[in-house]
């Protein structure tokens, strides 16, 4: 979409000036040592830009600091760590890096590069004191796996191992971007937090003083800042307040209980069609966990066709589409994204619009205007006449490749709970879950499904008894 639309401005409470107690900040008790701070996050969000802001403040509280940045392979959203060392005065400041098991506060702007082994083996029982961000960012493998996924419950468990109650957990990227509009507020929000907590060895005016040096939205910083510092007095409070917007999250798989996926599956899918689609998905799954309990398969084989059922059942056609884009969840994001006049603009592919390039063979986007959305809300209103003979969509090759992939798989289960037995449990449930692997729009899926089919065709070669 685009036009004349302004994101609309970062929020500052009214509340901002509002008193905190001020914590006890650390005292240089052995002063034959430095005051190690780690900072990790990042590359491209300011993380950097914390640990410069820490070094700027130990000065102005007249303290010598050294500062190592180590960003790794990539600059920009790679992992960076700010290595920070504060001292009484410059002859402590023996090294530039942090030593394992030296450190004595972690400022986790990042879940995953916090858990990291490098940054984890900075931590130490009994010493260090770690403040870290949960939010899952995904990395660049995310790009490259689309099964990509991570144990956030177990990355925040080990951490928490280390540092035993020294330690403060907060979604800091929600957060921010609920209360200021932008998730780059989470850095600073969880400096905010650290300091409070009596974790950062510099005065409150130092840091406010290195927040206006910087110059840069030095408003919007120190509220960020003191958001932080309020989560960390009473994290509830300040989680009731943020309202989440346009936030995506990436959620652990399999943290479900099958009985709880099934139950989603079908909320969504009485949604997508009506409540006959839904039963019919059910109606599939509770008879294969019957035969899943009766082989023994530890629900395997259950869980692997509620996925892949599901799959099949709720594709994003272009009746799906015009539902989303009429629904209440997209209305919001707009209205908490954008405010001033503003148009949308759309980007089709499917017939009748989409045209194929004659020179790479592949279907080329046509951009249409505010009109669109009038044809959406009429499609959606229209939508039962999905896959009928009154469906204009039902001839075009991506649609036929739905309803073949979909007739084919619940034949193919029927034909399995017949004879559960005549194949290993393995291929039984590598069966079930191949169509997970399909994937994608046009030349892509088809392309996905090509490659699925051939992976039946040897399962089905090699599985027998």
């Amino acid at each position: 979409m685009h036009g004349g639309a302004l994101r609309k401005p970062a929020k500052v409470s009214s509340q901002a000036s509002a008193a905190l107690p001020e914590p006890a900040l650390p005292v240089f008790e052995k002063p034959t040592r430095s005051f190690s701070v780690l900072v990790g996050g990042i590359g491209g969000t300011g993380v950097v830009t914390i640990g410069q802001l820490l070094g700027m403040a130990a000065h102005i509280d007249g303290l010598a600091c050294s500062i190592l940045d180590v960003t790794g392979l990539s600059q920009k959203y790679g992992a960076v760590l700010s290595h920070v060392h504060m001292a009484p005065n410059a002859a402590l400041l023996h090294a530039t890096r942090i030593a394992p098991g030296e450190a004595d506060t972690v400022i986790g702007c990042d879940l995953i590069v916090t858990a990291g082994d490098e940054a984890l083996s900075r931590m130490r029982a009994g010493r260090t004191r770690t403040v870290v961000c949960t939010d899952v960012i995904p990395t660049s493998e995310f790009a490259r796996n689309a099964d990509w996924s991570v144990d956030a419950d177990a990355m925040v468990k080990n951490i928490r191992s280390v540092c035993g109650e020294n330690f403060f957990a907060a979604n800091g990227l929600e957060i921010a971007r609920a209360l200021m509009g932008d998730s780059v507020a989470s850095n600073m929000f969880m400096l905010g937090a650290a300091w409070q907590r009596g974790w950062v060895p510099v005065s409150l005016e130092a840091l406010n003083k290195a927040i206006e040096l910087n110059a840069v939205q030095i408003e919007f910083n120190k509220a960020a800042f003191l958001w932080g510092r309020r989560a960390a007095t009473d994290l509830a409070a300040v989680q009731k307040v943020a309202t989440p917007v346009n936030v995506v999250k990436f959620v652990p798989r399999n943290n479900e209980s099958l009985a709880e996926l099934m139950q989603r599956h079908q909320t969504f899918l009485t949604e997508y069609d009506n409540a006959a689609y839904a039963t019919r998905y059910r109606t599939l799954v509770e008879r294969v966990a019957k035969v899943d309990l009766q082989i023994g398969a530890n629900e395997r084989l259950a869980r692997a066709v509620a996925l892949s059922y599901f799959k099949l059942l709720a594709t994003k056609n272009e009746w799906e589409v015009a539902r989303l884009y009429c629904s209440d969840a997209f209305r919001q994001q707009l209205a908490s994204t954008f405010e001033g006049d503003y148009q949308l603009h759309f980007h089709l592919g499917a017939w009748p619009f989409g045209k194929v390039d004659k020179t790479t063979g592949k279907v080329k986007k046509a951009e249409l205007g505010p009109w669109v959305m009038t044809a959406f809300k009429a499609m959606n209103a229209l939508r039962g006449l999905r896959g009928s003979w009154l469906d204009p969509f039902r001839n075009t090759a991506e649609r036929q490749l739905d309803a073949r992939l979909l007739a084919d798989y619940e034949q193919e289960i029927n034909t399995l709970l017949k004879a559960p037995s005549v194949r290993p449990l393995d291929a039984l449930v590598a069966l079930a879950a191949l169509p997970q692997k399909i994937r994608g729009y046009g030349h892509v899926r088809q392309a996905s499904a090509a490659a699925v089919a051939k992976e039946r065709a040897a399962l089905l070669a090699v599985g027998l008894c």
